[in-house]
């Protein structure tokens, strides 16, 4: 009998990407029903530090240059190697699945016009590469003209419904864009960093004194994910709902039944795989409102849950985008470019 990551694939209208870099999780991944790879600057740079000697013997020499242009190309030299493993099932799809994500240079999340040329480029690193971009309001026009374009992208740094929406609001009007050119469009993801808002609301409920929510806050995540998935279904929205960097399998477990694509760590894969079938669909499980409720105490997650929770400049100053994209800065993009 199968275990729950290849029940999730086959078995519920979920798909999966495993959230890592590394040649043996996503091996073991694909063999589980994995169909894409999820990556960013901070998994790029563990997985150098992880195995080093398959990196350098995938790497070549070592490019030299400014400290962007480095860990652009180290970056980009990891994902062509990478794409290669999922390429088969970009083939096989027709090109629905089968990515590898790439991301643009963290450094640049308020540049709408420095995004949309490096996603340009990147987009060429090969076929099935899925470009992300940080949801600021720069992140979300660079999306637009990339779909445009025909630029299959992932809207990421995004932990909110308000983000949510405005990606799969920028989706249609690229889409509108495209045919309009008679260009094929690109694919969407928008996703919603489950974890990463749990985190930021965990600091909120500390430093506001409501330490008593702290153990309802791991719920949180889920009920934006939740509220998210409903408002696509009502608009028949194009783009595709990506929860991502959850912290427990319990997050998954709760939403799984759901239409969209997991991204899900390695860790959490092992932890599902010792569940005891049989398994359960729990997506359309009656909504706690009385969770709701009490995490709606917190202003900051208000903010996330809410459609209208943030405005679009206020995307960048978001407790959660400016604690990620500092982390993917320092501890992945820089970290990668000093590889040696």
């Amino acid at each position: 009998m199968s275990g729950y990551m290849r029940w999730l694939a086959d078995e519920t209208p979920a798909a999966w990407w495993i959230d890592s870099i590394d040649p043996d999780d996503v091996k073991k991944a694909l063999g589980l029903g994995a169909v894409g790879i999820t990556v960013n600057p901070l998994l790029c740079a563990r997985a150098l530090q992880a195995k080093p000697g398959y990196w350098r013997s995938v790497l070549g020499p070592l490019p030299s240059g400014s400290t962007d242009e480095k860990a652009r190309e180290i970056i980009r030299r990891m994902t062509v190697h990478a794409a290669g493993w999922v390429r088969p099932v970009y083939e096989q799809s027709g090109g629905r699945q089968g990515y590898i994500c790439c991301q643009v240079n963290p450094g640049t999340y308020g540049q709408a016009d420095a995004q949309l040329e490096e996603a340009k480029v990147i987009s060429a690193y090969a076929p099935n590469v899925s470009v992300k971009l940080p949801m600021s309001r720069a992140g979300l026009a660079a999306l637009e003209d990339c779909i445009a374009q025909g630029i299959p992208v992932t809207g990421t740094v995004s932990f909110t419904l308000a983000q949510a929406v405005e990606i799969a609001e920028a989706c249609e009007r690229g889409v509108a864009k495209a045919r309009a050119k008679g260009i094929k469009s690109g694919l969407c993801n928008a996703v919603i960093m489950v974890g990463r808002l749990e985190d930021f609301l965990m600091f909120a409920a500390k430093d506001s004194g409501r330490n008593e929510l702290c153990a309802e806050i791991p719920l949180a995540g889920v009920q934006v994910v939740k509220k998210a998935l409903k408002l696509f279904k009502e608009k028949n929205y194009s783009a595709n709902l990506m929860p991502s960097g959850m912290r427990g399998a319990h997050q998954i477990r709760l939403l799984a039944g759901m239409k969209g694509t997991f991204s899900i760590s390695p860790g959490l894969t092992e932890d599902l795989e010792k569940d005891i079938p049989p398994f359960k669909k729990q997506i359309d499980e009656k909504e706690d409102e009385k969770l709701v409720s009490r995490l709606s105490e917190m202003e900051a997650f208000r903010m996330a849950y809410n459609e209208g929770g943030l405005k679009t400049d206020q995307f960048i100053s978001f407790g959660s985008f400016q604690q990620t994209i500092t982390q993917f800065l320092e501890s992945g993009w820089l970290r990668a470019a000093s590889f040696a």
